[in-house]
């Protein structure tokens, strides 16, 4: 949140008031996207299992989805915050593209090599 206020001030005298908004918006989007990429990560290594590929991106996922859901549920409760489907969709898309980079790192995508 720092970085995005010394962003905003910097750029203020830059360029028109209406584009602020957007960069601040467009910066919280990013933010969230890499945060919830990271929680996605962590996901799979806490519930990886040898030989279980499925079970542990299954289990990843899911937990993943969950946790943005509640994160956009609590937010409704929050005064001046909102339930936005859009948020629901970036957080959720972070999990899922943070889960398959571990992976694919992990070697957990990897097809047999046939002979």
């Amino acid at each position: 949140m720092f970085f995005v206020r010394v962003f905003n001030h910097w750029i203020a005298d830059k360029i028109r008031p209406g584009i602020i908004v957007i960069t601040d918006g467009m910066v919280r989007e990013t933010a969230h996207f890499f945060e919830y990429l990271v929680l996605g990560s962590l996901l799979f290594l806490g519930f990886f299992e040898p030989g279980r590929p499925r079970q542990t991106i299954t289990n990843s996922i899911i937990t993943g989805a969950l946790y943005a859901i509640s994160d956009e549920v609590h937010q409704y409760f929050v005064p001046g915050r909102h339930l936005r489907l859009i948020d629901l969709a970036v957080d959720s898309t972070g999990v899922v593209i943070g889960i398959f980079l571990f992976a694919m790192i992990s070697g957990c995508l990897r097809r047999p090599i046939s002979s």
